[in-house]
């Protein structure tokens, strides 16, 4: 028995009888019952073996045969958001069954410690790596491209990169369309930088739908803040000092419309009577809060930007993936 409990390669084989290259050779093939190295009898005895032991193969040793680790790289820009933790449920439950260990990492919205993060996972020897932190123009993304190594971008879209995400720009316009249809006469917006795809499509979106509609676009607010609750709150006191100030907001994530109707409420009014709030995602919070939001399918993201990445390890075709959102209205818009 090896010092951390587990039965070792040579010792599978001596309680077979056979070499160790023909346990590795067996217990390697997909069926399992390769007849080539052993008769039907001694592979089935070499699995049972296996099982019973609870033999696990040595990734080390498997990575120099097949030049494969076996690891995904996975950065967010952080994981106590729902948003990031629901999506890398999905990474992690797909990469499980199919034999991955997903490493997941975060950048803390910090450029050069991102950027720092991708280069410690290549250092690691990543198959591949799945990246949420993506710019619209991301000069990481580009390097990573030129050396040709199997990248998805998660969540987000980024110049020509393979990416895995939810309609965005279809949300926001869903989103438009129900602020068309409440009458609000002036609107807010609560967006982060225009560098990130996320936040830009779904203000597009929203604009286009407005537009679309014969809204006077000159009673539109954009205020650039960012995804947090705190974003939220200053963005609204923003919007509030306005004059005149709006009728209804849309911040283009649940956490921002959160933080937004508790620096409304704080000033003693209320929410929709006085001023109308919608967000992004259908988190769990907004749900219990009877929030206005578009829902975005989280966990399937995560799961097939993985599936799209295995794709690329076998050096299948692969487009880029657009997943449906959904309109969610309740109490607040």
């Amino acid at each position: 028995m090896s010092p951390l409990g587990r039965t070792t390669l040579k010792e599978l084989a001596t309680m077979a009888s056979v070499t160790p290259s023909t346990v590795s050779r067996v217990l390697n093939d997909p069926a399992g019952t390769e007849t080539k190295w052993a008769s039907p009898e001694t592979a089935q005895r070499m699995i049972d073996l296996a099982r019973e032991t609870g033999y696990v193969k040595n990734p080390h040793a498997a990575s120099l045969r097949t030049k494969r680790s076996g690891l995904i790289g996975v950065l967010f820009p952080r994981l106590n958001d729902y948003v990031y933790s629901a999506m890398y449920e999905g990474v992690d439950k797909y990469a499980t069954a199919h034999s991955y260990f997903a490493m997941v990492t975060t950048s803390h919205d910090d450029a050069e410690l991102r950027d720092q993060r991708i280069h410690q996972l290549l250092d690691r020897r990543v198959d591949g790596i799945l990246l949420s932190d993506a710019l619209l123009d991301d000069p990481v993304i580009v390097e990573l491209q030129e050396r040709e190594f199997p990248l998805v971008v998660v969540n987000r879209r980024s110049g020509s990169a393979l990416s895995c995400a939810s309609d965005d720009r279809r949300g926001g316009y869903l989103m438009g369309e129900h602020f068309l249809r409440q009458g609000y006469e002036s609107i807010g917006i609560i967006t982060a930088g225009e560098s990130i795809s996320t936040s830009l499509d779904r203000q597009d979106g929203f604009l286009a739908a407005l537009q679309d509609g014969g809204f006077d676009m000159s009673a539109v607010t954009i205020v650039h803040k960012g995804f947090s609750v705190e974003d939220g709150e200053d963005g609204v006191q923003e919007l509030l000092a306005k004059d005149p100030a709006p009728r209804a907001v849309f911040a283009v994530n649940d956490q921002s419309a959160i933080g937004a109707i508790g620096a409304i409420r704080g000033r003693g009014l209320r929410v929709p009577e006085d001023l109308a709030v919608a967000g992004y995602n259908d988190t769990p919070l907004a749900r219990a809060l009877g929030l206005t939001t578009v829902s975005t399918p989280l966990h399937e993201v995560g799961s097939q930007a993985v599936q799209m990445l295995e794709c690329l390890f076998r050096k299948e075709e692969v487009s880029s993936v657009i997943l449906p959102v959904e309109l969610i209205v309740r109490a607040t818009a």
